[in-house]
């Protein structure tokens, strides 16, 4: 970024996070993409405020049909020993899973270079959600317990 300001012409950095980072519930996953966002939203207002041209976004997707659920391929084999594998966990229940629910990454690709013609910080590829986060922040702006919401479509 350094680099970037510098220069002093069009850039634009591409921060992912996740869903996961603006729902309640995410586990240690959610803490480190609730990080990512809000270290994206910092990195954001330095720049506008202080005037420089890089802008900057962040990706926060739903399910992606990516084979991260095959990723153990490419751990070393010195590494091979990860621990227990979490009970009823399948790898082909989980292809299904990313098969049927997940959003193509091309798709994600499309959001993404619009967002950045766009200008627009926040990318959000699954609109299905917005209610989620919106139910998230409304239990804060009203001093509530964290609630989740049902799944969308159930």
């Amino acid at each position: 970024m350094p680099l970037m300001i510098e220069q002093n012409e069009e850039a634009h950095i591409v921060n992912t996070a996740s869903l996961a980072g603006l729902l309640t519930g995410g586990s240690l996953y959610g803490a480190t993409k609730t990080a990512v966002v809000s270290l994206s939203e910092t990195v954001h207002l330095e720049l506008v405020e202080g005037g420089r041209k890089p802008r900057i976004s962040v990706l926060c997707p739903g399910l992606v049909d990516t084979k991260i659920y095959l990723s153990q391929r490419n751990r070393p084999a010195r590494l091979s020993d990860a621990g227990t594998i979490p009970p009823g966990w399948s790898a082909d229940e989980a292809r299904h899973s990313f098969q049927k629910f997940g959003t193509r990454p091309r798709t994600i690709g499309n959001e993404v270079v619009r967002a950045i013609h766009e200008e627009r910080f926040y990318v959000l590829t699954h609109p299905e959600y917005k209610e989620h986060i919106k139910h998230r922040m409304d239990c804060i702006l009203t001093n509530e317990n964290p609630t989740r919401l049902p799944p969308p479509g159930t």
